[in-house]
């Protein structure tokens, strides 16, 4: 393997202890003004935190410390996340999962081009927003599309089948550009456009479960989220940047695939070892978002439901946000999927029980 260095990642462009600092003035002042108990304030000053450990990662970039703060910004695949399991256990179970869905599901294999795929999206997020939405072109993604706040931006060269431009809809488009869009209509509360971290986590979360909910995910996309849960397991376990990539491979990855997958789990790190673990964040994510749906549904706290797309924030700010939407500083969103009410999640949480119990 190539040795890696520091001095080989592009220079940072800001002094990171100027900018931690400032951080932790801004943090003093709002504790100063709003008191450290105000519900801004605590999403605020959590946020910071999640802010000051991305800092600290790029000071150590291509290190084992970038890992360990990696960890404490999206955490592990060996943390305990849902009825005492790990996330590599789900991810394992869910494996065998897909291995059966694959036998009864038909992928689609039609290829459409990145140029055709960016009309088709156009036009489809268009007619759901009812208001024109830009789709770009551009080089160098390290996915095929991404959502930002001026639209969504696919991959040049990148192929799509009718699969895979129903789950960017839904993912980039009704989740991803529908919060971005929500929270710009907010009209007091502004801090609610900030995707760091902690709030990325739950913003993979839904846009997955969203796949999951209107059914536009298929075998081979869920295989894609679960086996970055168990590339990086992998990595933590000490395997290399070779290790990976000749392990997709195996698993039906093309080269080019397999080299792209395991440089977004590397991106950051050490090659021999010590892996960026921000992709476990898409199932991670879609976990909490199912606990949490699923506590809101047994309490019959319907109203809580729709805050899910008020912007960008993490689980523990649920409480703090449902303070402010009760005292109206935040409004709810004008952008919800139709399929986002009562009724249908109790539907599809009653069927999805028995998947719930084999993970």
């Amino acid at each position: 393997l190539v040795q890696i260095e520091y001095d080989d990642y592009e220079p940072i462009k800001f002094n990171i202890d100027d900018k931690i600092k400032e951080i932790k003035g801004i943090v003093k002042r709002i504790k100063n003004e709003l008191g450290k108990d105000d519900p801004i304030s605590k999403i605020i000053i959590r946020n910071s935190i999640s802010n000051i450990h991305t800092l600290e990662a790029l000071r150590h970039r291509g290190t084992k410390k970038f890992y360990e703060y990696s960890k404490k910004l999206y955490g592990s695949s060996n943390d305990e996340i849902l009825d005492k399991k790990t996330l590599i256990e789900i991810a394992n179970n869910i494996t065998s999962i897909i291995k059966n869905w694959k036998k009864i599901r038909n992928t689609s294999n039609e290829q459409i081009d990145s140029e055709k795929a960016a009309k088709i999206l156009k036009k489809r997020l268009k007619e759901y927003f009812k208001r024109d939405i830009e789709v770009y072109i551009a080089d160098n993604l390290s996915s095929d599309a991404l959502a930002s706040k001026d639209g969504i931006v696919i991959r040049k060269g990148a192929r799509f089948t009718k699969d895979t431009l129903n789950v960017y809809e839904v993912h980039e488009g009704w989740v991803h550009i529908g919060c971005f869009l929500n929270e710009k209509m907010q009209p007091y509360v502004k801090n609610l456009s900030y995707l760091c971290p902690r709030t990325e986590i739950i913003q993979e979360g839904l846009a997955v479960f969203f796949e999951l909910l209107s059914l536009s995910i298929y075998p081979e996309r869920a295989q894609k989220i679960v086996d970055r849960v168990r590339a990086i397991n992998m990595a933590e376990n000490g395997g290399n940047f070779l290790d990976i990539m000749n392990w997709y491979k195996e698993n039906g990855y093309s080269e080019k695939e397999s080299f792209i997958n395991t440089a977004r789990i590397f991106q950051g790190g050490d090659i021999n070892g010590y892996p960026n673990t921000r992709d476990l964040a898409y199932l991670k994510g879609a976990i909490e978002i199912i606990k949490y749906i699923n506590v809101v549904l047994e309490n019959e706290k319907h109203d809580l439901l729709p805050l899910l797309f008020v912007g960008f924030f993490a689980i523990e700010d649920m409480l703090d946000l449902y303070s402010l939407y009760n005292d109206y500083i935040v409004v709810k969103p004008k952008y919800i999927p139709a399929i986002f009410e009562k009724n249908y999640l109790n539907k599809f949480f009653n069927q999805f029980k028995f998947i719930i119990k084999h993970i």
